[in-house]
């Protein structure tokens, strides 16, 4: 039946063109993906070589080695309160870049988990194709040919003319009986 092969052909067309589009679409947000995961990876690296300096947490590790610093030089330790300065050197130094790396690495360990499942779902829209067309009935051939009623196309057609022409009457009489009145009112006029 030709009803039954439109719906499957607007089915396929319509599947075909959102798959074009969930490919394009997949492609960026892949790609978004991917560099996102290198610029994570960039900044881990960049998190484990500072770590390798000794900066940890540069807060904590500024307060702890100040107080120790106070207690060498109130001992009178120099050689222990110059190892302790070379350290809050090394704290003062890399802290505030350590400090501004770690917090936008939370930031965009966030926005990695949203690209993430932005990903998934663009993964799952171009790799799965779903049915638009539901139907309740498939198209069959009609048990008994139909044709149209003759006479019923006869009587609406006469009556339709009939009526058209009556109307079609009535207007030009009225447009001529106002054009006799505007000449009896100007001959009236022309006459006074």
């Amino acid at each position: 039946m030709i009803a039954n092969n439109i719906a499957a052909l607007m089915d396929s067309v319509k599947n075909r063109m959102q798959k074009e589009i969930a490919l394009e679409a997949l492609d960026i947000v892949e790609d978004e993906y991917k560099a996102m995961v290198a610029y994570m990876n960039q900044m881990e690296d960049s998190l484990a070589k500072i770590r390798a300096m000794g900066v940890q947490d540069p807060e904590s590790q500024a307060e702890v080695l100040t107080q120790e610093y106070a207690i060498a030089m109130r001992m009178g330790n120099p050689k222990a309160a110059e190892v302790i300065q070379e350290r809050l050197d090394i704290i003062s130094k890399y802290g505030g870049i350590y400090a501004s790396i770690r917090d936008n690495f939370e930031w965009d360990r966030k926005q990695l988990s949203f690209l993430k499942a932005k990903y998934a779902g663009a993964k799952v829209d171009a790799e799965r194709s779903l049915e638009h067309k539901f139907v309740v009935n498939q198209a069959t051939p009609a048990e008994k040919k139909t044709y149209p009623i003759r006479w019923l196309i006869v009587v609406v057609s006469t009556i339709s003319t009939f009526l058209l022409s009556v109307f079609l009457i009535i207007t030009f009489q009225s447009i001529k009986t106002l054009q006799l009145k505007e000449r009896v009112n100007k001959a009236v006029e022309g006459s006074n």
